[in-house]
């Protein structure tokens, strides 16, 4: 998303309160368990009207003495809350220009759409899609989907959406490694989120038994980790996991601890061996402090962890590492997938710049050169540091896979290069989940997203495919890569889209009355739906890039695509 379009939704968002919102026909009331809501009916199509509330906090604010602390329940309220604006968002780690007024510590909200007419709802009410947006654990906020094309999209389909805010960067993901600051705190935001949500959602229409959690990139490693927390996955009946997957080494990594160990340091406070006094002076400090801080010690990593602030397997949140959560937690029906040029996004279209080192500015693409490509996975990827004297034998392999039957023109290094980080970054880590589940009984529906329009790339643009978070324009109304207008296709595959989640929401399955999609079996662990305009199922998912990565982490001690050394459990800058 530009920065212009950015600046739009603030401005056309963040209005007064004295202003009706976009939409406006009336008021409605809901009252809650924990006390009175006034929200307002919206137009927002010419046959759909939905009621909407924004702003609804789920828990107390995290300011003053509770800055850095685990959410804590909210207190009831007598007078009616007036929940017609979105609310602030939390804190990202870069403000990226943009105005401090709107982003704030008390940032704990949710935003909750449901149909008007209510005919259609069924007795056990709306099931409950629970968007947990993305954003690499470090930027984002509900006002970027505002309410009207997310309510449309998922209300007109006899669904109650919400959205939902945690906490991010240093305030969510910042870690001294011990009890005194373990991390997750945004983890544990969301699980507030959703416990709020099952305690009160049937008052607003919604089934506490059928809450989906749903999300893209950092969300949809984050519904991964719903679902197998024991902190949060009771709380949820489904998830569904897009471009974002908890075996990620940029979902969960100890270098959120070396980082936040910089980040004292640049702030003048103690460093985490000494956590207490470090708790104690990051309480003291003003967010604008901590942006300044993050300016110095950078905001982004050129690395196969490309995130400074990120969740971490802390003992709490996370008791047990990832696989051994998947066996041990309940079998819940998950939807799954990525697209086929993740990675493009970032380094070919230089988006989320914020939270991006791997941008490849346009005039250098003819100067990419073999020598780019081999010293990035010498230096980067599989460096003599942490492989030893094994290192040329891993680089060799490397290089020679992705470079097999390739131009080695900067066109086709280019494209290989961004196959090579979609690989790291996404697609190895979600066939990895793909396969836990389905190895661990739980019903998997997993997905491969290789449309896109082609009016999104110019002539210069030398890698083209389905980039992440493609799905945006058609679930959010937003082009998050480039703007372009609607043909027959990408109508086609925005039913496509919207009516399988939909599905799923509803029924547990994406199948649709035109396309059957199969889950995954212990025989077919991998078959998928390819998602097009007319969609079809195919048995196996990139299955010569799977077995090789499978071969590469089993032979050696380090683990490239989790990012650590598997006798020790170390990290690259740990060795």
């Amino acid at each position: 998303m530009n920065l212009f379009l950015l600046l739009f939704i603030f401005v056309h968002c963040l209005t007064s309160k004295a202003e009706n919102p976009e939409g406006y026909i009336e008021d409605v009331f809901v009252k809650t368990k924990i006390g009175p809501v006034n929200g307002f009916v919206a137009q927002l199509s010419p046959e759909f009207q939905a009621d909407v509330f924004l702003g609804i906090p789920f828990a107390k604010a995290p300011v003053e003495v509770l800055r850095f602390e685990k959410p804590q329940p909210l207190d009831p309220w007598t007078t009616p809350l007036q929940a017609k604006t979105l609310p602030k968002g939390c804190y990202p780690h870069d403000l990226s220009g943009l105005s401090e007024k709107f982003f704030s510590d008390d940032c704990l909200y949710l935003n909750i759409i449901r149909p008007h007419n209510q005919t259609n709802k069924p007795k056990s009410g709306y099931p409950v899609l629970v968007w947990v947006h993305g954003g690499g654990y470090e930027v984002g906020a509900t006002f970027f989907y505002g309410y009207k094309t997310i309510g449309f999209n998922f209300a007109s389909r006899d669904l109650l959406v919400v959205s939902i805010q945690y906490r991010l960067g240093f305030t969510g993901f910042a870690s001294t490694g011990d009890s005194e600051m373990p991390g997750n705190l945004g983890y544990w935001d969301q699980t507030a989120a959703f416990k709020f949500l099952k305690n009160n959602i049937a008052e607003f229409g919604g089934d506490p038994e059928n809450i989906i959690a749903f999300g893209l990139s950092a969300g949809g490693a984050s519904t991964a980790a719903l679902s197998i927390s024991p902190a949060s996955r009771n709380l949820i009946s489904k998830s569904i996991e897009m471009s974002g997957a908890v075996f990620a080494n940029w979902h969960a990594s100890e270098q959120v601890v070396q980082v936040t160990d910089e980040l004292a340091k640049a702030l003048n406070c103690p460093p985490v061996t000494e956590s207490k006094k470090l708790k104690k002076c990051f309480k003291s400090k003003t967010p604008k402090e901590f942006l300044e801080a993050v300016q110095k010690i950078g905001n982004a990593r050129f690395d196969v962890n490309l995130l400074k602030f990120h969740p971490r397997i802390d003992g709490d949140f996370f008791p047990l590492d990832f696989p051994e959560l998947i066996k041990s937690a309940p079998k819940k029906p998950t939807m799954m997938g990525f697209t086929d040029q993740e990675a493009g996004y970032f380094n070919i279209m230089g988006l989320s710049k914020s939270l991006n080192a791997f941008i490849i500015p346009k005039e250098t693409f003819q100067q990419f050169s073999l020598k780019n490509f081999t010293d990035f996975i010498e230096t980067i990827v599989a460096p003599e540091k942490v492989f030893g004297s094994k290192a040329p034998e891993v680089q060799k392999r490397i290089i020679d896979f992705y470079l097999r039957n390739v131009e080695k023109d900067y066109k086709g290094l280019l494209k290989t290069y961004s196959n090579l980080l979609s690989d790291l970054w996404f697609t190895i880590p979600g066939l990895w989940t793909a396969r836990a589940k389905t190895e661990a009984g739980w019903p998997v529906y997993l997905y491969f997203n290789d449309y896109y329009n082609k009016q999104m790339f110019g002539d210069d643009i030398p890698v083209k495919g389905s980039m992440h978070a493609n799905e945006y324009p058609y679930m959010f109304g937003i082009f998050a890569i480039a703007p372009f207008e609607f043909n027959e296709e990408d109508k086609k595959i925005q039913s496509v889209i919207l009516d399988t989640i939909a599905q799923f929401a509803k029924t547990s399955n994406p199948s649709t009355e035109t396309f059957t999609w199969p889950s995954t079996t212990q025989e077919k662990p991998f078959i998928n739906a390819l998602i097009r305009p007319d969609p079809i199922v195919q048995d196996s998912l990139l299955k010569e890039t799977l077995q090789f990565w499978d071969q590469i982490t089993k032979e050696y001690d380090f683990d490239i695509i989790r990012g650590t050394h598997k006798p020790t459990g170390k990290t690259k800058d740990e060795l």
